[in-house]
């Protein structure tokens, strides 16, 4: 698949923290969680976890790529750059909400739209509705963005839309779909919860690894190449020549 042709190093370490991200809490659940500490530094399902602030970071860095993409769109004039910012801007958001899980309070004050006010004898019992009155809508809002801001793309990047749509379907799959398979799942400390969980945390960082590519991607497209410090120093340095060489030169013309 062309798409997932040349993965950039920096790219394969998140899809590498994606995979282990995952794999340890349920290495911890196999054996029987023996260390509280560990078990809650890992939790897929809680606040204040690794993978939680792995999640903001991801999205942060989505926000940023994407932020310097629409300076340069800007400054180039091109079709779509007030779209690509905002969708920076959207990411940003998101990051933020990850630590400070407002589509959680989001999700509970919609409990009000139920009957009695409570989701607990509805179908939605473990998620609410949040994924209908939030969810749904951040996604429509996402694909008026991307089809506003395609101009940009599609002359010179394709394989970085491509990538966002990718991730964004991923992502979304993690957090609509299997996340109101929740609701299917009676006890979520057994096998089954945890495989749940897994699953929804997984897709919806491995989406957003995608959608951080596809920034990447988009600056590399538009000429803008993305190196360490260090690394721009050593390639600005100028190269000495053996013929400026002092010891290369003969005894008479250093004398």
């Amino acid at each position: 698949m062309n798409t997932l042709r040349r993965i950039p190093v920096p790219i394969a370490f998140l899809f590498v923290f994606d995979l282990v991200l995952v794999a340890v809490p349920a290495v911890d659940f196999l054996i029987g969680s023996p260390w509280e500490r560990l078990r809650n530094f890992v939790d897929l399902d809680a606040e204040n976890s690794l993978p939680t602030w792995y999640a903001s970071m991801q999205w942060f860095c989505a926000a940023g790529l994407f932020g310097m993409l629409a300076v340069h769109a800007w400054r180039q004039r091109l079709r779509g750059g007030l779209y690509i910012g905002i969708l920076g801007l959207a990411f940003l958001a998101f990051s933020i909400d990850e630590v400070v899980q407002l589509h959680e309070w989001l999700g509970e004050e919609s409990d009000a739209l139920l009957p009695d006010a409570t989701r607990s004898a509805t179908a939605f019992s473990s998620t609410g509705i949040w994924p209908f009155v939030v969810g749904i809508p951040v996604l429509a809002i996402l694909v008026f963005i991307v089809l506003r801001m395609r101009h940009i793309f599609v002359p010179h990047a394709p394989r970085a839309l491509r990538l966002l749509i990718t991730g964004i379907i991923i992502m979304f799959t993690g957090a609509l779909i299997i996340e109101l398979a929740a609701n299917l799942v009676e006890v979520r400390r057994s096998g089954i919860g945890l495989l749940q969980i897994t699953a929804e945390e997984f897709l919806e960082m491995l989406g957003v690894s995608f959608i951080v590519w596809s920034g990447y991607e988009g600056l590399r497209a538009h000429g803008i190449e993305l190196r360490l410090p260090a690394a721009r120093r050593a390639a600005a340095a100028p190269t000495a020549s053996p013929e400026a060489s002092p010891s290369t030169l003969p005894q008479s013309a250093r004398g």
